[in-house]
């Protein structure tokens, strides 16, 4: 819920210099849609945790190939970063999908990694906006 409070706040602060700030408001309000939808009802939060998980990491791996397309035209050099960590993301969601009783056993390693590579992609998407704030 607190990444998509922060999330939705960056991309409208830096909405006038990140060309890609409607895919990362999409991102911090699907946070937070899940995040009430996950507390409000725990019971249902049991049974659909791993189609929630795949969801989330497919529709995420999506947003980062967006981005890395925005960071493509800006020349940026981790375009190649968010392009291979959206593709991560999206297929540890298939797998989560197609394979809900595997996902099942192996899901907190499996949310991990993708949690790990969401930090860093957001980490490096840092190092690129202090950079764009800079040429201002």
């Amino acid at each position: 819920m607190i990444s998509g409070i922060i999330e939705s706040v960056f991309a409208l602060t830096y909405r006038k210099i990140h060309p890609g700030w409607v895919w990362q408001m999409a991102e911090g309000l699907l946070d937070l849609v899940l995040a009430i939808i996950l507390l409000s009802n725990l019971g249902l939060t049991a049974v659909t945790l791993p189609f929630v998980f795949a969801f989330y990491a497919i529709l995420t791996g999506i947003s980062w190939i967006f981005q890395s397309h925005n960071f493509k035209k800006n020349g940026s050099k981790f375009r190649v970063v968010a392009f291979i960590a959206g593709l991560f993301s999206w297929l540890i969601g298939l797998a989560i999908f197609f394979r809900p009783v595997i996902a099942a056993l192996t899901i907190v390693g499996m949310i991990g990694i993708m949690f790990m590579v969401h930090g860093f992609f957001l980490l490096l998407f840092s190092f690129e906006i202090s950079g764009s704030r800079k040429k201002i």
